[in-house]
C-alpha cells in the first residue's frame, strides 16, 4: 500500500464510540488493512481503496473521521456501506445485556466494534488463506497475491496505492505450486485454487444471493457444496 496520498480528505460525523477503528478493521474478519505512522488506517475491499482516521471534534456527542477514497472523490455512501453505520449498536448491545451477562461485558470491552461489509467472493477466498495460519502470515499472503495477479488500484494523481484481490477466475487458473511458492500457504494453495474453480463454474453473484435464503432450508447445505477449509478438502 501506498505510504503517500495525495487529495484533501472529507470529513464524517458520527455518533461518539460507536466507530472504533482500531477494534473494527485488526479483529481479524479482513485481511487488507494496515495502520500508518501518521495514525491513518489504510483498507482494501473490492477495488476499492479506503483511507481513514478519526480527528479531534468539537461535539462531545459526535466523533469526527477523516477520510478518503479511491478511485474517485471521497465516497462517503461507500464508506458507509463499508462499515454498515446503519447498524444501531446501542439497540444491539441492549439485546446482548438482556440475554446474557457475558455478551454484555463484551459490549463494554470493545465499543464500537463494527461487522464490515465484504464482497463475499474475496471474503470466503482470503480466508481459504487462513486455515491453521496466523494473522500477520494471511495478510502477507494475500497482498502477495493481490500486488501478482490483481488489478491495479490508482490515487487520483494516477499513482499505484495498491492492487484488487483476484477473482476467482483468475486464481482458478493458477498452478498451486506457483501460488504457493510465491506467497508460503503450502497445501492452502491447493484448497485456494480448488474453491475458486468451483466458484468461476457458478454463476455470476452465486455467493452474494446466497444472504438472501434462509438458513434452515438453504444456507445450511450450501457450504457443502465447496471444499473444507481445513487440510483434508475433498
Amino acid at each position: 500500500m501506498a505510504s503517500s496520498i495525495s487529495g484533501t480528505p472529507s470529513s464524517l460525523l458520527y455518533p461518539a464510540g460507536m466507530l472504533n477503528l482500531e477494534y473494527t478493521l485488526s479483529n481479524g474478519q479482513m485481511f487488507r488493512w494496515r495502520q500508518t505512522s501518521d495514525g491513518w488506517w489504510d483498507a482494501i475491499m473490492g477495488s476499492r481503496f479506503i483511507r481513514i482516521k478519526q480527528v479531534e471534534s468539537s461535539d462531545p456527542d459526535m466523533d469526527r473521521f477523516e477520510f478518503q477514497t479511491f478511485p474517485g472523490e471521497p465516497d462517503e455512501e461507500f464508506l458507509r456501506t463499508f462499515f454498515r453505520l446503519d447498524v444501531d449498536l446501542p439497540a444491539i448491545y441492549g439485546q446482548w445485556q438482556g440475554a446474557d451477562p457475558y455478551l454484555g461485558s463484551l459490549a463494554d470491552r470493545f465499543h464500537g466494534l463494527r461487522i464490515v461489509e465484504q464482497r463475499p467472493e474475496e471474503c470466503l477466498l482470503c480466508f481459504m488463506c487462513s486455515t491453521a495460519n496466523f494473522i500477520p502470515r494471511i495478510m502477507k499472503a494475500i497482498a502477495i497475491l493481490s500486488n501478482t495477479w490483481g488489478e491495479p488500484i490508482e490515487g487520483e494523481d494516477g499513482k499505484l496505492l495498491s492492487h484488487a484481490f483476484p477473482g476467482a477466475r483468475v486464481l482458478a487458473a493458477l498452478d498451486p505450486y506457483e501460488i504457493d511458492k510465491k506467497t508460503g500457504l503450502e497445501w492452502r494453495a491447493g484448497n485456494l485454487v480448488k474453491v475458486a474453480k468451483q466458484l468461476a463454474e457458478r454463476p455470476e453473484g452465486w455467493l452474494a444471493e446466497l444472504s438472501k435464503l434462509s438458513y434452515a432450508h438453504h444456507l445450511r447445505p450450501a457450504p457443502r457444496q465447496v471444499p473444507r477449509r481445513g487440510g483434508r478438502a475433498r
